[in-house]
C-alpha cells in the first residue's frame, strides 16, 4: 500500500487504536490503521503498528494471515506529525535533507543546550559528541529551545532529521523524510571496535557519545533493525550490546510486553555478531542512568567503564 492511500490522524478523527490525535495514520478506505503506540503483530517500515478493521466483529484487530494480505506495509511516511487535512509530503532525498541541515542549521549554540540536557559532562567531550554526530540547534524552532540530530542510512547519508525541544522534551521528525539511525560515521569506521553499543533515542545516542563510546542510536525501539544489522556487519565488532530502556509493562491485544525488552529481543536475532541485551539497573534509560552518575561526581571514563564491565 503506498504512501498516497494514507492520512494522518486529526482531533476530530483521531487514532482508533490509542484515541491520539498525532502521529498515527489511517487508510483512506477505513480498513486499516497504525498506530505509533500500540503494538501489534505486525510492525511497519516506517515505525508504528498495524491493525485492521474487523467488519463481522465490529472492531480493530491485530493483522492474520487472512485479513492483512500485505505482509508488511510502507504506512504513512510522515505519520509522526500532526496532517489534518494536508496531503502527504513526498519523501525527503538525501540531497533535500542535506539542504535543510544547511539552511536551518546553528552549531554555536547547540552545545549550550547539549549541556542543559547533560550536565556534568566535560566540555570538550560533549563537543566532540555533538560534532561527531551532527547535532545543531533549529534555527526555525529555536524559541523553543530545539536540537535536530541527522537520522542516517548505513552508509552515513542523513535521509531524515530528528528534532527534540530541550525545555517540554517533545519530539518530532522533518516532514517527509524516513527513519534511519544516529551514529557518527567517522567513529564508527575509524577503528575495529572491541564492543559496540546500541541505544534507544537521540539524547541516549548523545549521552553514550559524550562518555566516549561508540554507539548506534534507533529513533524507536522497533526501527532501524535493517541499518544497524550493515553497519554491524562492516564494523565486525566482538560483540553487540543492546541497551534497551526499562519501560512499564504495557498491555495490548490481551497481552503483556516491554517495548524496549521486545525491541532489542528482535535487533539481537537480525545481527550477525554475538548480541547481549542490557538494562541500566531501575534507571529508565542510558541517559538516564549516565547523567545520574555525573550528578554524584563519577568522571566520563569510569561510567564507560562501569557500562563496558
Amino acid at each position: 500500500m503506498s504512501n498516497d492511500n494514507w492520512r494522518g490522524v486529526t482531533r476530530r478523527e483521531p487514532c482508533p487504536i490509542c484515541g491520539k490525535a498525532t502521529w498515527c495514520g489511517r487508510s483512506l478506505d477505513g480498513r486499516y490503521a497504525i498506530c505509533m503506540r500500540t503494538e501489534s503483530n505486525h510492525p511497519t517500515r516506517n515505525g508504528g503498528w498495524l491493525f485492521v478493521f474487523d467488519e463481522e466483529r465490529r472492531e480493530w484487530v491485530e493483522p492474520s494471515d487472512g485479513n492483512a494480505p500485505i505482509s508488511r506495509f510502507n504506512g504513512p511516511s510522515c505519520a509522526l506529525r500532526p496532517l489534518g487535512r494536508k496531503t502527504i509530503a513526498p519523501r525527503i532525498e538525501s540531497a533535500s535533507v542535506a539542504a535543510e541541515m544547511a539552511k536551518d542549521a546553528d552549531y554555536g549554540l547547540a552545545y549550550d543546550l547539549a549541556d542543559f540536557l547533560l550536565p556534568g559532562v566535560p566540555v570538550a567531550a560533549l563537543i566532540e559528541a555533538v560534532n561527531s554526530l551532527g547535532v545543531y540547534l533549529s534555527r526555525k524552532h529555536w524559541q523553543d529551545g530545539t536540537l535536530a540530530i541527522p537520522m542516517r542510512n548505513d552508509d552515513g547519508v542523513p535521509v531524515g532529521i530528528r528534532y527534540r525541544a530541550t525545555a517540554s522534551g517533545q519530539k518530532w521528525s522533518e516532514r517527509g523524510g524516513r527513519n534511519g539511525v544516529f551514529f557518527a560515521p567517522r567513529v564508527i569506521a575509524s577503528k575495529h571496535h572491541r564492543a559496540l553499543f546500541v541505544v534507544e533515542g537521540f539524547t541516549d545516542t548523545l549521552a553514550m557519545a559524550a562518555i566516549g563510546l561508540p554507539v548506534i542510536g534507533r529513533a524507536s525501539c522497533l526501527t532501524g533493525a535493517d541499518e544497524i544489522a550493515t553497519i554491524v556487519r562492516r564494523a565486525a565488532p566482538a560483540c553487540v550490546y543492546i541497551i534497551a530502556d526499562n519501560d512499564e509493562t504495557h498491555f495490548a491485544a490481551g497481552r503483556a510486553y516491554m517495548p524496549g525488552r521486545r525491541g532489542a529481543d528482535e535487533l539481537a536475532k537480525r545481527l550477525t555478531r554475538p548480541a547481549a541485551i542490557l538494562f541500566l539497573g531501575n534507571h529508565k534509560d542510558a541517559r538516564d542512568f549516565i547523567t545520574a552518575r555525573l550528578t554524584a561526581g563519577m568522571s566520563a571514563e569510569t561510567i564507560a567503564a562501569e557500562i563496558q564491565r
